[in-house]
């Protein structure tokens, strides 16, 4: 790499971790600001500032960006996915795409407090046939490096991270932010007993919760109780109880299973998919839902669209509630 090279590079991680240094600042601040909200302002530079209802002072060295709220009524959750063209430009391409492709989650906490539930994203990393993992449940760089950033970013801007039993068992995640900068999500495991969670019993790196009957002594374990047997059904009761818990958004990875209950129950409001440029021909899939009949019976996107992810491309669509 030549000196010229260097500095490009240079520059651009720079400018990169600015901005994510302001997405940062910008989520804590939304979650614990309890007034409406007009507008808000965000200065991009060596120094991170984010103005709720107010303007930032203007700095020549700084990438300024100030977003308006509309006043007329929208349907609900409209609102976190505008993004205005105007506060876009004249903006460096990278700080454009890191702002279309973080800047809605960090509202997240608008529609948590309208619905009285978690806003929920899911994500999935899976080939070109749409298989996350082969039969014998391999899965490992299925995505590819950038998504694995991708997906600690939206650990950080996410106040939880869930996952059923099973990917538990078989992966034995840490669930938290290492490839980032930001603070590390709850963790959220459905259908797990303490015993599957040994190898994380002394990690203190963020408080974990639990869904069952039984009862739990440590400080930073959580059990969350069920009114009824059927976990299934109580999808919404779960979100409702993390809602208690200061929770306003979840950034749910999975498995295939956990993925598609909350499909099935209508609790997903946006959509990832990591698509590889891989086929395997054979695995599991991605989804498995109930059979349907004709087409108009499948899970339609009120909007969607498709970023490049290193060598990959990644589809994000928000579900269309009928």
């Amino acid at each position: 790499m030549n000196c010229l090279s260097g500095f490009f590079v240079e520059v651009k991680r720079k400018i990169e971790n600015h901005c994510w240094e302001t997405l940062c600042l910008l989520h804590r601040e939304i979650k614990k600001y309890s007034k409406k909200i007009t507008h808000c302002s965000l200065l991009i530079g060596e120094r991170a500032e984010v103005g709720i209802n107010s303007s930032l002072a203007f700095s020549s060295d700084s990438y300024y960006v100030e977003i308006f709220f509309q006043e007329e009524e929208k349907k609900e959750g409209e609102e976190l996915f505008f993004i205005p063209a105007e506060i876009l430009l004249n903006l460096p391409p990278l700080v454009q795409k890191m702002l279309h492709l973080y800047l809605p989650y960090c509202f997240a906490p608008l529609i948590a407090k309208i619905r009285k539930r978690p806003f929920v994203v899911s994500h999935f990393a899976q080939s070109l046939d749409g298989h996350i993992a082969t039969k014998g449940g391999d899965s490992k760089w299925i995505g590819n490096k950038e998504n694995l950033i991708h997906a600690h970013r939206m650990r950080a801007l996410c106040d939880a991270v869930l996952i059923g039993r099973k990917t538990l068992v078989h992966d034995r995640p840490q669930l938290t932010v290492r490839h980032v900068k930001g603070d590390n999500p709850a963790r959220v495991i459905l259908g797990a007993t303490l015993e599957d969670l040994e190898y994380l019993e002394d990690d203190r790196a963020a408080p974990i919760y639990l869904v069952g009957d039984f009862s739990c002594e440590k400080e930073h374990i959580t059990v969350l109780p069920l009114p009824k047997s059927s976990l299934e059904s109580n999808l919404l009761f779960i979100l409702e109880k993390l809602y208690e818990e200061g929770i306003y958004s979840v950034y749910l990875e999975g498995g295939a299973q956990t993925t598609s209950q909350f499909l099935q129950e209508e609790l997903i409001d946006t959509l990832q998919l990591h698509i590889s440029p891989l086929i395997l021909g054979s695995g599991i899939p991605s989804f498995s839902l109930a059979e349907i009949t004709q087409i108009s019976q499948g899970i339609d996107f009120s909007s969607h669209c498709y970023e490049s992810i290193g060598n990959a491309i990644m589809f994000i669509g928000h579900i269309l509630r009928k």
